[in-house]
């Protein structure tokens, strides 16, 4: 059988499916009930032997039983139909611009059952996109000519009784945009771009179209009620037009206005050119460092806080003075690799423009140096102890030599006497 479950008020089309379910639609008119209920067949959907397609009666309340088919005999389903309550608690969010496309949550319980559910709002435009589960319903509201506040929200299951009258739903205005700054950015994207306007917080998503020969687009961020921020889009060197979808729906400005969103328009540059005449800087551990980096003149005219520079994995500080980048790094650079590549970052362009060789620090050159004086000290030492006895040494045979010589004379003496 399905579905599993539907609201006590009836009207669900059971769909049950088997063995010798009659051979004429005749035959199960009157023999389809769960539990007590009776469950009226449709003549339509009827396969002979095989499917019966039934409409739940009202129950008095909510219950669960099998499903029986009487044929001459009677047969018992092994799954169970439940006729259920549903009920709904809130709505959320519960307002949203006029132009529609705000997707709202309804909350609540037993909100899966039945086969046909719909939401409309003030009785007269549904609510699409729909799905839900046991717990939530979520759909997509539609647009309203006119704002109106606390309009009420009818919830219908097999298109009987509304329930969930006390929830309600505000239109208001649409948001405006009012401009973009900067309007350049360079060609492989990820510029900050900053839009102004009114009623951003109504906006569940935003996304900025560039459009020329062909189109890209970004996901923009709601910063406050009035910015938003827009990574510009990858695109090539030229004018585009720039268009903004709220919630889904193209952007227009309202018609006193007389322009739409195509007014604004973005003028993508080649990428920054960054340089430095030394491209391998020798550098000590430990001691601070500080680079200056030089950029070729552009039409970007780019803030400081655009820039951002790497040595490695270690962060700059950042200041420009007349056009130059000052980088610096107060941190100790400790790394096993000896070789550590300075990254400029603009957006999504990065460029590699020098490398910094990192050698042994100042104290190490040191400490090397005492080392290397306290060994040749050892060994002058060494030498000098070695010369004092080398010297002793050969005054000490020489003086045994002489002792013998006048021993011998000595002896040869005796021997003549």
């Amino acid at each position: 059988i399905e579905p599993l479950s539907g609201p006590v008020d009836g009207g669900t089309l059971l769909i049950i499916r088997g063995r010798n379910l009659g051979r004429r639609f005749s035959d199960i008119v009157d023999g389809v009930h769960i539990g007590e209920i009776s469950c009226t067949p449709v003549q339509e959907n009827y396969i002979v032997s095989e499917q019966i397609v039934c409409r739940t009666s009202p129950a008095d309340g909510e219950l669960t039983g099998s499903v029986r088919v009487s044929v001459q005999e009677e047969g018992h389903s092994n799954q169970r139909f439940s006729f259920l309550l549903p009920e709904v608690y809130m709505i959320n969010p519960d307002r949203g611009p006029r132009a529609g496309g705000t997707k709202v949550t309804i909350n609540g319980t037993n909100l899966h059952i039945g086969t046909v559910v719909s939401v409309t709002i003030n009785g007269s435009k549904d609510c699409t996109d729909l799905k839900r589960t046991r717990t939530w319903i979520s759909c997509v509201m539609p647009a309203l000519p006119e704002p109106g506040s606390a309009l009420p929200i009818c919830v219908q299951f097999e298109k009987k009784y509304c329930i969930g009258r006390n929830m309600t739903f505000s239109y208001r205005e649409n948001p405006s945009i009012d401009g973009i700054s900067p309007n350049t950015s360079y060609v492989s994207g990820g510029r900050r771009i900053t839009v102004k306007g009114q009623r951003f917080t109504l906006a569940q998503s935003v996304h900025m179209e560039v459009a020329g020969s062909g189109k890209a687009q970004s996901v923009c961020v709601v910063e406050s009620d009035t910015a938003l921020i827009c990574p510009s889009p990858a695109y090539l060197v030229s004018t585009v037009n720039v268009r903004f979808y709220i919630n889904g729906i193209q952007y227009q400005e309202a018609a006193t206005l007389s322009r739409d969103s195509s007014a604004f328009t973005l003028q993508y540059y080649s990428d920054p050119d960054f340089y430095r005449k030394e491209k391998l800087i020798k550098h000590h551990q430990g001691e601070p460092l500080t680079l200056v980096i030089e950029k070729l003149q552009d039409n970007l005219n780019l803030a400081p806080e655009e820039y951002k520079v790497m040595i490695g994995s270690f962060p700059c500080e950042i200041y420009v003075v007349k056009g130059k980048i000052h980088c610096a790094v107060n941190v100790s650079m400790e790394s096993e690799e000896r070789q550590l590549p300075v990254i400029v970052r603009v957006g999504k362009y990065n460029e590699t423009i020098a490398m910094v060789q990192l050698g042994e620090s100042e104290i190490s050159i040191v400490v090397s140096i005492v080392v290397c004086v306290v060994l040749l000290l050892a060994c002058a030492i060494a030498l000098v102890v070695f010369c004092t006895k080398s010297r002793r040494a050969e005054r000490y045979r020489q003086k045994t030599l002489l002792q013998m010589e006048e021993m011998e004379a000595q002896i040869r003496d005796e021997i003549r006497k």
